[in-house]
């Protein structure tokens, strides 16, 4: 609409809604990522006290199997006593390699497998010890476990003496004695560090389990947040694109489906996959979904690809419902369409047909009256020189037999003559009847009479194989017209009927009422409003296409053998019917045989339409 403003379409991905997003995906990466490292630390943390516990165990076992081997003497105790210590020892390994600057791994890896740490456990344990060394949990712990470690030395120490005392042949018990006293002082002093070490990781980890799940409250509760508020605005972008797409689409439907032009949507394989009222109402269907999902083929004679190889609208001949042959001007052009992966075609239409045929009508009329013209001046000037021909003739015939007895030879040459004058003289009779110049009384007569006191007679003309079938309306309004040139017309029309039946068929002539109101038109032809007299002459013979039918009113136009025909019988009914102020209509196609339709103006020509009774 002229002065309106479009409103836009807002656009779903805008600034904000960036900023919105790099915000919440922040947020996401926080999230995970504190999750990540909380759960890696813990697994860390999980695992040193795992350590601690396997390496209390160990060192237990070591003193229990000292004081063992002190009352026993046993080696085997001894033997077990190194087995338990060394897994405290392959501990203070890793620990020892992971305070390098660049520790090598396998060395942790093995310490902390003599250890009997599982493997799974000792990658976050590394992590924990280099990245905690500034947290004060984790810092105490491993002063603590230096500790622990300087102690277990003290008490491998004491049981290599305790092992030299007792392979002496006679060991001194006091000796024995005092030094698991000092074993088990070691022992307390060890059992301290250990639960130093479990309450100082303990403590560590319930502070790293509350922080990190006030984090993780925090930035979940972040996240809902964004995301409600998120999804709130993308809701409400999202309603506001529907509604302006809704808008979009109705002033689509509106142009669409209402427009006067008619417009059809092809798709690239040439089925129709929308089409307009407009383009339906043209081509004679009611909905337009009659046409959809079918060929352009079925309704056009080109395929849509051609009109759009010239951006120049083309009048076409389509073809409607029930086989009505209609012309539209069409343009077409390639589009593409969101969501479809091939080409659309565009095809708009207007129905040119009420056009088309004024125009054709027009161009016959003319044409016919310039052959009309032509035929009457030489059938004038032929049939002066007929009558010189005839009359000198007959004067001849006259002096030869005026002599005496004449030549017989001479006689029937002059017969000849005459008998070829009188065929020459009934040709130019029929061309002035198609140009009109030779006007014959007319009469107001009933067509229903004509025709079956013209029956004996037509019945004579057909051959038996060819049925003759008279079918009449009651009352028929009465014409004014030469009963000889209506005669002359049923004969001519019989012929041309019975030439086109070879192997037979049937004829049917029938009679009608036709009422014109104003503005009415027929399919075909355009006539003034009153009511007419209807006169068809149906026969199942061969048909004739359509370059045929351009033709048939034409002078010495035939399709028949040279001895058969002239080509003057329906030149001279053309002449008959419109010199009567009718006309005549041709349906027919090859193989479906031919109706011809005459119509003539009721006498008086402005006959209520009302009374009128209708084939």
């Amino acid at each position: 609409m002229p002065g309106s403003r479009r409103s836009p379409t807002p656009p779903l991905f805008s600034r904000w809604v960036v900023a919105f997003a790099s915000v919440f995906g922040l947020l996401l990466l926080l999230l995970l990522g504190l999750s990540f490292l909380g759960i890696y630390g813990l697994s860390g943390i999980r695992g040193y006290v795992l350590g601690e516990g396997l390496w209390s165990k160990a060192q237990k076992r070591s003193v229990i199997a000292l004081q063992q081997y002190a009352f026993t003497g046993d080696a085997r105790f001894h033997r077990a006593f190194r087995e338990e210590i060394e897994i405290t020892r392959g501990d203070r390994q890793a620990r020892e390699e992971l305070e390098r600057p660049d520790p090598d791994m396998s060395v942790v890896r093995e310490g902390f497998l003599r250890g009997q740490i599982p493997d799974a456990a000792i990658t976050p344990m590394a992590r924990v010890f280099r990245w905690g060394r500034n947290i004060g949990f984790v810092d105490r712990s491993i002063e603590v476990w230096d500790e622990g470690d300087r102690a277990i030395e003290e008490l491998v120490a004491l049981a290599e003496s305790l092992h030299v005392e007792l392979k002496r042949d006679i060991p001194d018990s006091l000796r024995v004695l005092g030094l698991l006293g000092e074993i088990g002082e070691v022992d307390e002093r060890l059992t301290e560090l250990e639960e130093d070490f479990s309450r100082t990781f303990n403590e560590g980890a319930a502070q790293v389990e509350q922080a990190l799940f006030a984090a993780l409250t925090l930035l979940t509760v972040s996240l809902l947040v964004a995301g409600v508020l998120g999804t709130r605005f993308f809701l409400r972008q999202i309603k506001r694109r529907d509604e302006a797409l809704r808008r979009s689409e109705t002033r689509y439907r509106e142009l669409f489906e209402r427009n006067v032009v008619g417009v059809l949507l092809a798709a690239d394989d040439g089925s129709v996959m929308e089409v307009n009222e407009a383009f339906a109402r043209a081509l004679g269907y009611p909905d337009p979904k009659e046409m959809e999902g079918r060929s352009v083929r079925d309704f056009l004679s080109v395929e849509p690809l051609e009109l759009t190889e010239s951006r120049d609208p083309r009048v076409i001949p389509a073809r409607g419902a029930g086989g009505i042959r209609r012309y539209l001007l069409l343009a077409a052009t390639p589009v593409r369409t969101a969501g479809d992966p091939g080409e659309q075609i565009l095809v708009t239409a207007t129905d040119v047909t009420d056009r088309h045929v004024l125009e054709e009508r027009l161009a016959r009329a003319r044409k016919m009256e310039a052959m009309g013209q032509l035929a009457g001046g030489v059938a004038h000037d032929f049939n002066n020189l007929l009558t010189v021909v005839l009359g000198h003739a007959q004067i001849l015939e006259a002096d030869l037999r005026s002599q005496g007895t004449p030549d017989p030879a001479i006689m029937e040459s002059i017969a000849e003559i005459v008998r070829t004058s009188g065929t020459a003289a009934g040709l130019t009779r029929q061309l002035l009847t198609f140009s009109r110049s030779r006007v014959m009384e007319q009469r107001v007569i009933d067509v229903n009479e004509a025709v079956e006191a013209a029956h004996s007679l037509i019945t004579r003309l057909l051959p038996s194989m060819i049925e003759c079938r008279v079918e009449l309306t009651r009352r028929l309004e009465p014409v004014k017209l030469s009963p000889v040139h209506l005669e002359q017309l049923l004969l001519n029309m019989t012929i041309n009927a019975r030439d086109a039946m070879v192997e037979g068929g049937v004829l049917t002539l029938r009679t009608g009422m036709r009422s014109v109101s104003e503005g009415r038109r027929t399919e075909r032809l355009e006539l003034s409003p009153g009511t007419y007299v209807v006169l068809e002459i149906e026969d199942t013979g061969h048909g004739m296409d359509s370059e045929t039918v351009a033709r048939i009113f034409e002078p010495f136009f035939t399709t028949k053998d040279q001895e058969r025909g002239t080509g003057m019988g329906l030149a001279t009914v053309y002449g008959i019917v419109t010199q009567a102020g009718g006309t005549i209509d041709v349906r027919t196609a090859p193989g479906e045989g031919t109706t011809f339709t005459i119509y003539l103006p009721a006498f008086p020509s402005v006959a209520s339409a009302g009374s009128a009774e209708s084939s």
